[in-house]
């Protein structure tokens, strides 16, 4: 498999004045194509892996979150699931998009749970990959450290990628180096993130096992009617067997569950090719 990452990328600006950067690869319909929505700490470059897959089946837009990639930063740092969910309507109408199907990775997962359970008539399906209500609180505090021991600055590409083959030892050099070179960007002090730092001090507005944000997420998945699939690195430290079975159960019968082997959280870094399996057959229903 290819990870090419030569997409069309165009600014949508948000209706409060964020400009989101957009990534298409072809026309894109206003009904039935898929958007991939990326995790915390991360842009769309993660999907480069299966994106040659998945367009063999549907169109794809992707786009980074605010203060991710090359989206603009916050300047009220107001980051929060309903500011991304908003972002992601207000995209949608830019580009005219009637109805579309979602796949989302961790956070991103979350914001598409989100948007399905809001607009069933928009949003048509959604995939969430390895987002748990109830996240273990070291896992927890382990991503945020990789994103923070991360950030950098970097004095190479290189560099970056090292980092990322010792945390995804699965994952292929060639998409490696891809992830790595979107990753970045350069400043006087060297190679950083694009990522805004100040979204590691606000992270309990988007990512908190608090009882009021579990609740609510709870009420989310009750809500939802569209068909659910939710995927589960088997090696994950964020989303257990137990709590992805307790998240089906609250969705009802048209949510199934698929344990993805050799990957853990980022699995579609990690193994991308039986990721991408799974996705064609739920959207080929």
């Amino acid at each position: 498999m290819l990870h090419n990452w030569s997409p069309s990328l165009h600014f949508v600006t948000t209706n409060a004045g964020i400009e989101i950067a957009v990534y298409s690869f072809g026309a894109i319909p206003k009904r039935g194509g898929v958007l991939l929505l990326h995790g915390f700490g991360d842009c769309s470059a993660v999907w480069a892996g299966v994106i040659p897959s998945l367009l063999r089946q549907r169109p794809l837009v992707c786009l980074d979150f605010p203060g991710h990639g090359n989206s603009q930063w916050m300047a009220d740092q107001n980051y929060s699931a309903d500011v991304f969910v908003n972002t992601i309507l207000d995209v949608l109408d830019d580009l005219g998009i009637e109805q579309i199907s979602l796949i989302g990775h961790s956070l991103g997962g979350e914001v598409a749970l989100r948007l399905v359970a809001a607009d069933a008539q928009r949003f048509s399906s959604s995939c969430c990959i390895d987002y748990a209500i109830d996240t273990p609180a070291s896992a927890q505090d382990a991503v945020f450290q990789n994103i923070a021991s991360a950030f950098g600055p970097h004095a190479s590409h290189e560099e970056y990628q090292e980092i990322l083959q010792e945390r995804h030892p699965l994952a292929s050099l060639e998409l490696l180096e891809v992830v790595s070179r979107e990753s970045l960007k350069m400043t006087e002090s060297g190679l950083l993130l694009k990522f805004d730092p100040e979204l590691l001090k606000r992270r309990i507005n988007l990512i908190c096992n608090s009882s009021p944000i579990a609740f609510e997420i709870v009420n989310v998945l009750k809500s939802i009617k569209r068909p659910t699939l939710l995927i589960r690195g088997i090696g994950s430290a964020i989303l257990s067997r137990a709590e992805v079975q307790r998240m089906r159960n609250i969705i009802g019968a048209h949510c199934t569950v698929v344990d993805i082997p050799a990957a853990g959280h980022s699995i579609q870094i990690e193994n991308p090719g039986a990721l991408c399996s799974e996705l064609e057959k739920f959207l080929g229903h």
